[in-house]
């Protein structure tokens, strides 16, 4: 298992207490998790059924598994500077490292971090 693609950190949706006034609660993000992940393949089968319920998979990044459980409305940004939405967290341990590992089918959402939007 190479974890060697760069950094990524997992965002749970801010809470309401945790929102500054005059924030949207869908544009404040907690981050909870920040390690190396890896890319791994998105194969056939995956991405038409992701395609059959209306979503897609731009990206599948395997990580360690973090000690928080992984949610459907968590966001991830990746050393690509794009932040994604997380579609589909599996957990699985990899017989070759030993580790606990998480699979997540990611989808791109937004622009480029740090970039202003029109």
């Amino acid at each position: 298992m190479m974890l060697d693609s760069g950094v990524l950190t997992l965002y749970h949706a801010a809470t309401t207490e945790a929102v500054r006034p005059g924030d949207r609660p869908e544009d404040s993000r907690t981050a909870y998790y920040t390690g190396w992940y890896g890319e791994r393949v998105v194969g056939y089968n995956r991405f038409f059924a992701a395609q059959g319920v209306n979503t897609r998979v731009d990206r599948l990044v395997r990580i360690l598994r973090p000690d928080e459980p992984v949610a459907g409305s968590d966001t991830a940004l990746l050393a690509d500077g794009y932040y994604y939405r997380v579609t589909q967290a599996q957990n699985n341990h990899d017989d070759e490292s030993g580790e606990d590992v998480c699979d997540l089918s990611l989808e791109r959402i937004g622009e480029k971090f740090g970039r202003a939007s029109t």
